[in-house]
């Protein structure tokens, strides 16, 4: 893709966000807050312990000057490994399924905590969409958390 379309493509999302009345705060290409579970920040492979551990904490964004901001709503995605058997060969194969929704509270409901008791390696979950309000009301996407188990 040339970097037109690129360019052109990207401009008509953060137009269509602006439009729906929300944007992204961002400086130079970087965000201006960050998005935490406990001390855990973007991408990280973690264990499945540490994973299990990490998502009965609430989500956190804060600013450079340790504001904090409210948690408008948040996608939340489990991408599950499963084991199959091939019938052809009869050798074990793995595929992988999606479980998703959408959260106005955090920390996940017990329930959701619950899908995630039997973590395994290559699994991932993420916290996306994530949509913040600041104390004027007006409303942000912060950044996403996508947690990868080893």
């Amino acid at each position: 893709m040339t970097y037109l379309k690129r360019f052109s493509i990207s401009a008509l999302l953060i137009i269509g966000m602006i439009g729906l009345g929300t944007s992204v705060i961002l400086a130079q290409g970087k965000p201006l807050v960050k998005t935490t579970l406990g001390s855990t920040a973007g991408n990280a492979t973690v264990s499945a312990n540490e994973a299990r551990r990490l998502i009965t904490l609430p989500l956190t964004v804060t600013d450079n000057n340790n504001i904090t901001y409210t948690i408008e709503s948040y996608q939340f995605l489990y991408k599950k490994k499963t084991e199959m058997t091939d019938p052809n060969t009869g050798k074990k194969a793995y595929a992988f399924s999606t479980a998703s929704d959408i959260f106005k509270t955090s920390p996940l409901p017990l329930a959701w905590v619950g899908k995630t008791e039997n973590l395994q390696k290559d699994e991932e979950l993420s916290f996306f969409d994530i949509q913040i309000k600041d104390d004027k009301g007006k409303k942000f996407f912060a950044p996403d958390i996508r947690l990868k188990i080893q």
